[in-house]
């Protein structure tokens, strides 16, 4: 009985990696436009296409940038469904595939070109900001080796991501820098650190690949950012 057992958890665990693995098999609808494949489970609705077209817009300023880049988005239609496709990442609005050139993206109003948050849907994000955030994300992967990818700091990743994603977006006062620090207050982490990337890079010339690779902490560029505009 207790062998029975076992190979069935096994079966079960087996088939659900496999799933995990080529979750094409169970998303059979394709909206290309721009730089992005969205991939569903039921057809997406042509307003979709403004956002990724804006979001293709951004990722042209990224250093990392080149003729013919496409990046494959698979949105949920539900928070059930971003948990079950997306475990690895279910607290985010989105994240890659820790195995495979893919994007997961939590449910998203396409009507409204907003993504809502899978920890609470009162909570929403740009969709043309998050498709051009993570499609930076895989932009870096792309070009690391796996080892150095997985050393290399989050908060400069996630900078950079947040400098390429946040061209033309309302430019916050430069007094919000002194509103918290990215440890305690997290929401605020992508822009605090995107200003410490604009500002390191500047300082030190680096390019973005180069500056990701390099030992660096955000933490002295945020404490003179901040001497700068707090009192």
């Amino acid at each position: 009985m207790l062998k029975f057992f076992s190979l069935c958890v096994l079966a079960v665990a087996v088939g659900y990696c496999s799933v995990l693995y080529w979750p094409g098999i169970f998303f059979n609808n394709r909206f290309e436009r721009g730089n992005f494949i969205m991939v569903s489970r039921s057809p997406i609705p042509d307003s979709a296409g403004s956002f990724a077209e804006k979001a293709s817009y951004k990722l042209k300023t990224s250093q990392l940038s080149a003729e013919g880049q496409t990046f494959e988005v698979y949105a949920a239609a539900s928070a059930g469904e971003y948990a079950f496709f997306a475990p690895f990442c279910r607290k985010d609005y989105a994240c890659l595939h820790p195995l495979k050139d893919i994007i997961f993206m939590a449910p998203a109003d396409f009507e409204k070109g907003l993504v809502a948050s899978p920890l609470n849907s009162q909570n929403f994000l740009s969709l043309e900001k998050l498709l051009a955030r993570e499609a930076v994300q895989l932009q870096i992967r792309r070009e690391m080796t796996p080892l150095s990818y997985i050393l290399a700091d989050n908060w400069k990743k996630d900078g950079y991501a947040e400098h390429v994603a946040s061209l033309g977006d309302y430019e916050p006062y430069s007094i919000d820098i002194c509103r918290g620090d990215p440890a305690s207050d997290p929401e605020r982490a992508p822009y605090l650190y995107r200003l410490a990337v604009e500002y390191m890079m500047a300082e030190d010339k680096l390019s973005a690949l180069d500056f990701i690779a390099t030992d660096l902490s955000a933490g002295p560029a945020i404490k003179i950012l901040k001497s700068r505009s707090c009192k």
